[in-house]
Formats: C-alpha cells, structure tokens, sequence
C-alpha cells in the first residue's frame, strides 16, 4: 500500500492539555509511515509538554524538536504549516 498521510495531532490541544506530541505523535507517524504512506507532520501544529528523566526536566521546546527531527526524513516530511499550505492546490 502506497498513499499520503497529513497527521494532525494535538491540534489545539483539543484532547491532550499541555500537548502530547511526543507521546502520541511519534507513533503514528512510524505506523503510518511503516504502511506505507509518506508522512507530513506539520510542525507547528502540535506540541509536546516538559519531560521528567530522572532528576532534570526537559523543557517542552527541545522535547519537541528532538522528536521532530528523530522522525525528519526517517518516518515524515516535517515542515511549517505556512510552507504546506503552498504546496496544495488552488481552489476554484
């Protein structure tokens, strides 16, 4: 199976409070991306929170882009939401 896949998670934080990114995100990108279908994640459409590992808390902003750049150009094309909507089709 072939196709492409835009995963909006986390969009406004509708279903996870203080984004979950890196916890739901992350997989579905792997999953969709291991069925076969060419991932775009966009970037600034979700969000991630602050990590505890151990005694050190990672802030959100560089649990976010770890994440991100893990799944860039292994599982996902990851770009601004700016630098997708040019890429559709006009509409009539």
């Amino acid at each position: 199976m072939s196709g492409t896949a835009l995963l909006l998670i986390d969009l406004q934080n509708d279903y996870f409070p203080g984004g979950r990114m890196a916890l739901e995100g992350s997989p579905a990108a792997v999953a969709a991306n291991d069925h076969g279908y060419r991932v775009t994640l966009l970037a600034d459409a979700c969000a991630t929170r602050a990590q505890k590992f151990g005694d050190e808390t990672v802030p959100a902003r560089h649990v976010h882009a770890a994440f991100l750049a893990a799944l860039e150009g292994a599982y996902a094309k990851v770009v601004a939401t700016d630098e997708f909507l040019k890429t559709l089709p006009e509409s009539t």
